[in-house]
């Protein structure tokens, strides 16, 4: 569900170098009361830099952090009401789970029982009631990761920021892991900022995308929106886009290309200009005999490997051109053998022009 309400946390030119390189160039971002705000981008972007300027961490040399209409820009981290959660947990071994999720409420100097409230209160949440007296050492990665949002939660901050939180963790377990982190937050109507290099992940939790790379923000939108309308060659490819075809405009919306002409929807373009067109994996099905308008998108070739995925069947075709494309087609019907001619009907909506 994608919520909306007035902007909590809003991010102003904000600019950051070390030792004269540039980490982060003049970044304005906003993020509204109880969603999640998820920053993708490749190592090295700037996206945990970031969220360090969120935290209070590291100071900006230009530019402000407001959170709920207020300059945070110069305050100390401990006055900010911001939680974080790391990919290495930092959770201290020689106390038990309890103790991990008490300390944050100590440092607080709350009274007893109100930290004993808490911390049962924190151990529901993350579905771990029965494990208040564990030691560290005794549970599991997932377990830990779920320690570690109870201890940031417990403080009950405003704004949680999460820098890759699933990143030491197999890919099983990060699928599971992050759709109870996305119940979690939005039960308790969190507000959040999510940093990951793994688009999966954060396709599967967060309300906006913002895509980094070198130390700019290139696209933000929805989930859906960023991927079905990648905003330029570099994004795609991130998101793990190949099949990229050299092209030229035509009328009507039409783009020439080595393997035939297709019909793109693109209105935003002048004819005659070269172009990368982009047809995205999911784009394809068997064209079967009979089926299909004549003017619809088509591509031929010669089957070169298929991968039989459970929901579907990841193929790689190479084109008459020599290039080869990669499709993820449903299992039914299957495609034919390897080294057999492939026949594809290609949706035009799953394909972009850059």
């Amino acid at each position: 569900m994608n919520r909306s309400g007035p902007d909590f946390l809003e991010l102003k030119c904000i600019a950051k170098s070390y030792g004269g390189l540039p980490a982060l160039d003049d970044i304005s971002l906003t993020v509204e009361t109880g969603q999640i705000l998820c920053i993708l981008g490749p190592s090295g972007c700037g996206k945990s830099t970031l969220l360090r300027v969120m935290a209070g961490i590291e100071l900006p040399d230009a530019g402000q952090v407001l959170i709920d209409g207020l300059d945070m820009t110069g305050v100390p981290v401990e006055h900010r009401s911001v939680g974080m959660v790391f990919q290495d947990f930092a959770l201290f071994p020689h106390k038990t789970v309890a103790g991990n999720i008490a300390f944050g409420l100590e440092m607080m100097k709350l009274p007893r029982g109100e930290i004993v409230r808490r911390v049962a209160d924190m151990l529901s949440l993350v579905d771990m009631a029965d494990y208040g007296n564990r030691q560290i050492h005794q549970l599991s990665g997932g377990q830990r990761q779920r320690v570690a949002l109870a201890r940031s939660l417990a403080p009950q901050p405003r704004l949680l920021l999460l820098d890759e939180p699933m990143g030491s963790l197999d890919r099983a377990l990060r699928e599971r892991l992050v759709q109870d982190l996305d119940i979690i937050l939005r039960h308790i109507d969190m507000t959040a900022v999510y940093v990951t290099h793994d688009h999966a992940e954060g396709f599967g939790i967060a309300d906006q995308i913002a895509i980094m790379n070198q130390g700019q923000i290139g696209q933000v939108g929805t989930p859906e929106q960023v991927y079905r309308h990648p905003g330029s060659a570099i994004i795609a490819r991130f998101l793990g886009f190949d099949n990229f075809l050299d092209g030229t405009l035509e009328s009507g919306g039409m783009v020439k290309t080595g393997v035939g002409v297709f019909n793109t929807c693109e209105s935003n373009h002048r004819v005659g200009e070269t172009v990368k067109v982009l047809i995205r994996p999911d784009a394809a099905v068997l064209e079967m005999e009979g089926q299909g308008a004549p003017d619809q998108n088509r591509v031929s070739g010669k089957l070169v490997s298929r991968m039989f995925q459970g929901r579907n069947y990841r193929i790689r075709v190479r084109i008459p051109n020599g290039d080869e494309l990669v499709f993820d087609l449903p299992n039914q019907p299957a495609p034919p053998g390897i080294g057999g001619d492939i026949h594809l009907l290609i949706r035009n909506s799953a394909i972009t022009v850059f």
